[in-house]
Parts: C-alpha cells; sequence; structure tokens
C-alpha cells in the first residue's frame, strides 16, 4: 500500500501539473468571449484554474519525501490525509469543468478546499514530534 501510494502521489502530481497548462490553454481559446461579459466568470474559472497547480504541489512533494510511520495510527493518519488530498484533486479539476461559474455558491470547490487543508493537517499531525 506504501509504495503504491507514493505512486500514485506522483501519477496525479504530475498529471495535474500537465492538466494546469491545457485548462489555460482552454480558457483562452475558448472562453475569451465569456471572460469579456463576465468578470465574475473570468476570475472564477482563473482560480480553478490555479487550485489545480496548487493541489499539483503538495501530490509532488509527498511522492517525494513521503516516509511511513513506525506506528500503525500515524500511518493509518498518513493514508487518510493522502486520500483526502487525492480527493481534493479530483474535486477540484471537476469544479473547473462542472460547476458554475456565474454566482457566489461554489459548493464542489468549497469541499476540495477543505479535503485539501484536512489532508495537509493531518499529514502534518501524523508525525508531529515523531522523529523527537
Amino acid at each position: 500500500m506504501k509504495l503504491w501510494l507514493k505512486r500514485l502521489h506522483i501519477l496525479v502530481g504530475i498529471s495535474a501539473l500537465v492538466l494546469f497548462p491545457l485548462t489555460g490553454a482552454y480558457m483562452r481559446r475558448y472562453l475569451a468571449d465569456d471572460f469579456a461579459a463576465s468578470e465574475r466568470m473570468r476570475f472564477s474559472m482563473r482560480a480553478n484554474h490555479m487550485y489545480i497547480l496548487f493541489l499539483a504541489l503538495p501530490h509532488l512533494l509527498l511522492a517525494a519525501y513521503l516516509r511511513f510511520s513506525d506506528q500503525r495510527w500515524r500511518q493509518r493518519a498518513q493514508i487518510l490525509g493522502s486520500l483526502l488530498l487525492l480527493s481534493a484533486t479530483i474535486l477540484v479539476v471537476g469544479a473547473f469543468a462542472l460547476e458554475s461559474k456565474q454566482g457566489l455558491e461554489r459548493p464542489i470547490t468549497l469541499l476540495a478546499a477543505v479535503f485539501a487543508t484536512a489532508g495537509t493537517l493531518i499529514h502534518i499531525f501524523a508525525v508531529w514530534h515523531e522523529q523527537s
């Protein structure tokens, strides 16, 4: 499970990193007229575009540096944190494609932000004071 999870982090991180310029090209080519008509849509789409990049980075860091704890509860917490970060990345890509950008309500993006924050904090707390 542990090696598989590290490989999944590198796969998701690189995939999101590749997807980032593709979503930028998509916006430039297909949404320029919509952006001219709606500032809210432009800022919402650009935000989701940046979230894809921002979620690629922790996956790449975890792929490079993740070391599983010897304690079982810490391992489980690390796995939970990873699953939350993986889910957040899938959600933010889905939000880019599916979520309405005209209103202020963005439930998929909000859930992705909550999952990303929780996953990151769980990873931090799982190894807190373990090296001391």
